[in-house]
């Protein structure tokens, strides 16, 4: 489904990710891990076309990415929750659930929008009690949700997340990750970058470890849980209430 060739990219001068090749085949979820600033997120911003690689490949259903603009990206079925959600605070739920499906409003039957709002309804049940709520005002793993269901107004087939569970309390981190397994399921595709690298591995198929801008191992998920240097320098806190 996505295949990643040689990618180099940087910010200004200082180059980033240096040579990063990975695949992701259809129906997995494949995790990301590695220690801040290793080029995870730069990854990420490369496929959805928010930053333009020096050189390299990336393939999406044998369309090449790398000069096509986000929206364009969007348009080919993949949508990027990033890091800080990217939510418009004084907008609505229900503006920001909407504008997910910008592309789709002026060909697609209002009916059909409506259809799959209900769908992230009922993903994210306290969303539907706050749809004229500004976003501003909601917690932190509500927001969370808005912008899941924000990704998914856009009808993906592969869906990047950035850190789902930065900043929230574990009963949250369990509804967002169980709603990702459940959407994995249902068949999307999902490209899963996350700080607890326990919890990642524990729901990916597969698994690559990125240090310095370099995939410096892969393998099956179970395969990097018995890798002695995950272990030794990403596994070491088990956090088993999550």
């Amino acid at each position: 489904m996505l295949k990643i060739s040689g990618l180099t990219a940087a910010y200004g001068q200082a180059p980033i990710l240096n040579g990063i090749s990975l695949a992701i085949h259809p129906g997995e979820i494949v995790t990301l891990i590695g220690p801040n600033g290793a080029g995870k997120t730069t990854i990420l911003s490369c496929i959805a076309g928010l930053l333009k690689n020096k050189s390299g490949a990336i393939h999406f259903q044998d369309r090449e990415l790398s000069s096509l603009e986000p929206e364009a990206i969007v348009g080919l079925g993949i949508s990027l929750v990033p890091e800080d959600r990217g939510l418009f605070a004084p907008l609505t739920v229900l503006e920001n659930l909407t504008l997910g499906a910008y592309l789709r409003i002026s060909h697609t039957p209002k009916s059909a929008i409506k259809e799959d709002l209900e769908k992230v309804f009922e993903l994210f049940p306290v969303l539907k009690s706050r749809l004229k709520q500004s976003v501003a005002t909601l917690s932190g793993g509500q927001q969370q949700m808005v912008a899941i269901g924000r990704a998914l107004m856009a009808k993906p087939r592969l869906l990047l997340l950035d850190e789902p569970s930065l900043g929230l309390a574990p009963l949250v981190i369990r509804e967002i990750f169980a709603v990702i397994e459940s959407l994995n399921r249902a068949g999307v595709t999902i490209l899963l970058i996350e700080q607890n690298a326990n919890l990642a591995l524990r729901m990916a198929h597969r698994g690559y470890l990125i240090e310095n801008g370099q995939i410096i191992l892969e393998g099956s998920s179970a395969e990097l849980q018995k890798h002695d240097a995950v272990k030794r320098a990403y596994l070491g806190s088990r956090e088993t209430a999550i």
